[in-house]
């Protein structure tokens, strides 16, 4: 829960940044629409592919029915394509701010996912794919805390 919390506040938190770094105003197609804020990248699509990504490995990592996990993945991914979709075609950005929005989200997913992976690896969790990682990566790990001195403090 903590990483999902983590996930989806940094990535709010990225999105600010990047709005306020590219600074590209958006689109002016639809009045009624206008919305505040900059446009690149779109925090709709990068919140939504953040947001229903993690969810969708969480349900993933589930002991359901093969055929349900993969229901729910078809079901979240649409979700996500269609909020990116809706965004351009209400005029609110332009398709290369809802790419950058998927591409700087599915990097920061993938991101927080690693970290989490790490932390119960490193915790010694017995979930089978930390577990067959752990074993591959184990000696590596072992080797390397031995070889560097400021892993022996």
């Amino acid at each position: 829960m903590l990483f999902f919390v983590i996930a989806v506040g940094g990535g709010s938190l990225l999105t600010t940044v990047l709005k306020n770094l590219y600074v590209r105003e958006r689109p002016s197609i639809n009045p009624g629409i206008d919305a505040i804020g900059y446009s690149f990248p779109s925090g709709h699509s990068m919140g939504s592919l953040i947001f229903y990504g993690f969810v969708i490995y969480l349900v993933i990592r589930t002991r359901q029915r093969s055929w349900i996990r993969w229901l729910f993945v078809a079901i979240l991914g649409m979700l996500i394509i269609m909020i990116g979709s809706s965004r351009i075609y209400l005029g609110a950005h332009f398709p290369s701010d809802v790419l950058g929005g998927y591409i700087a989200g599915l990097i920061w997913l993938i991101l927080s996912l690693v970290a989490l992976e790490w932390i119960q690896w490193h915790s010694r969790s017995p979930v089978p794919p930390v577990y067959a990682l752990r074993k591959l990566l184990g000696p590596l790990y072992r080797t390397v805390r031995t070889k560097l001195p400021f892993f022996n403090k």
